[in-house]
Formats: structure tokens, C-alpha cells, sequence
């Protein structure tokens, strides 16, 4: 599925943080916006400011260049 989902040229997410995610779907997530970057477009529709993202996403550990992927 994640193959899939990488070659896509537009990936929308939307309702993005209308649940909590696991660990798992975190790690999910970030892997598909590391092998999405560059290479092609990922639309992410929600509700939710730009500012919460961090506390939505819930890892203290990402990198300021992971976040910037994904804004």
C-alpha cells in the first residue's frame, strides 16, 4: 500500500487530525511524506491550525526538515 500511495503525483489527505493516531500510523505517515518529497505533491486538508500539527502528530522527535515536508 505504501508503494501505492508514493507514486501518486497528488496524494490528498483530508480530515487530516480528526483522530489521534498511533505510533505506528506516526511512523506510516512520516515514511510516506520522506519518499513523497521531491517527487510529488501531498495535499493535507484540515480543520486544525498549522501550529497544532506538532501536538496532533505527537513525536518530539521529528527533525524541523520533517516538519517543514509536511507543511
Amino acid at each position: 500500500l505504501m508503494a501505492q500511495l508514493a507514486r501518486f503525483q497528488l496524494l490528498l489527505l483530508d480530515d487530516w487530525g480528526i483522530q489521534k493516531i498511533t505510533a505506528p500510523q506516526r511512523s506510516d505517515l512520516i515514511e510516506l511524506i520522506e519518499d513523497r518529497h521531491g517527487l510529488c505533491s501531498t495535499l493535507v486538508a484540515s480543520q486544525i491550525p498549522v501550529e497544532l500539527w506538532h501536538d496532533y502528530i505527537g513525536e518530539a522527535t521529528l527533525s524541523l526538515f520533517q516538519y517543514q515536508m509536511i507543511l
